[in-house]
């Protein structure tokens, strides 16, 4: 199975089974970021999963087709057992990628033990390209430069990286910046979430309608000349935007085109959408985000 982010086969019943499992391994973390959906805690909720109970439930997700599998959190590394779960779902065949906070729990050991183990990717959160603007989002000084400085290491040892980044009204007016700082860092894929006002996130931290469908377009002018992948989270309507642009363009070319000519032709960097990704609308059958327990 190929890598969140890169063209699929889609042999896989979406009506059965998802093609991403994301998995909060705990609620605890260190950072105290404004929008945190998981109003993550200090301290490990003693309602996580055992061990055991975690291998039952991979052993679950294997038999959904084998999907990939994100553990995130909270901070995964908070667990001290999280390399024996990602082992043992490794070694059942599962591609396993990673999100853990830039905290001091981000040791070059845990980096190595990752390589160990066989993690296919790690992700790291920066949402701006610049120190004073992530810290601020994230709640604590010095998040930036460890996340920097810790992404040349994961590249030493040949373990792709991925960055997530939250679209705010903190952030909206560097994106251009950010877009070279990914670029840069030689990641494989830019992961670009839009605020949701749940947990600690709010709704005056949002960007407005009219800022979203600036930012869509730029995006889908951006995923044309860049060689890092780029995907959305919490933004369903930017599929809208690519067909529209892509109907464009092609009318301008050739003529009319179709709709679902737009939603499934392949442009000139290979990507199905400008997502690089399935040429269809993420929805609830297609992806599992796993919240144990529930709060």
């Amino acid at each position: 199975m190929r890598e969140e982010g890169s063209i699929m086969p889609f042999s896989r019943d979406f009506q059965k089974d998802p093609f991403i499992v994301i998995w909060e391994l705990t609620r605890a973390c260190q950072l105290k970021c404004l929008h945190c959906r998981a109003e993550a805690q200090y301290r490990r909720d003693p309602r996580e999963l055992s061990f055991e109970e975690g291998k039952a439930l991979i052993d679950q997700i294997y038999e959904m087709n084998n999907p990939m599998l994100v553990f995130t959190g909270g901070d995964p590394l908070m667990r001290g057992d999280v390399f024996d779960i990602a082992k043992y779902a490794i070694e059942k065949g599962i591609r396993v990628s990673m999100t853990p906070s830039a905290t001091p729990n981000v040791t070059k050991a845990a980096i190595e033990k990752a390589k160990e183990v066989g993690l296919s990717r790690w992700a790291f959160s920066l949402d701006g390209p610049t120190a004073e603007i992530h810290d601020y989002f994230r709640g604590t000084a010095g998040s930036f430069d460890l996340t920097i400085e810790r992404i040349k290491y994961l590249h030493e040892l040949e373990i792709p990286v991925q960055i997530n980044t939250v679209i705010s009204r903190y952030n909206i007016e560097y994106l251009d910046e950010m877009a070279k700082v990914v670029e840069e860092l030689k990641c494989v894929l830019w992961s670009v979430f839009f605020l949701v006002p749940t947990g600690r996130g709010q709704t005056s931290d949002m960007i407005s309608p009219v800022e979203h469908e600036k930012v869509f377009k730029w995006l889908y002018d951006l995923s044309k000349k860049v060689f890092f992948d780029i995907k959305t989270t919490a933004a369903q309507h930017y599929r809208r935007v690519v067909i529209q642009q892509k109907m464009r363009e092609e009318k301008t070319r050739n003529g009319d085109i179709q709709y679902l000519d737009a939603l499934t032709q392949q442009g000139l960097t290979g990507s199905i959408d400008g997502l690089g990704r399935a040429p269809k609308g993420v929805n609830e059958r297609k992806w599992l985000c796993i919240h144990l327990p529930h709060w």
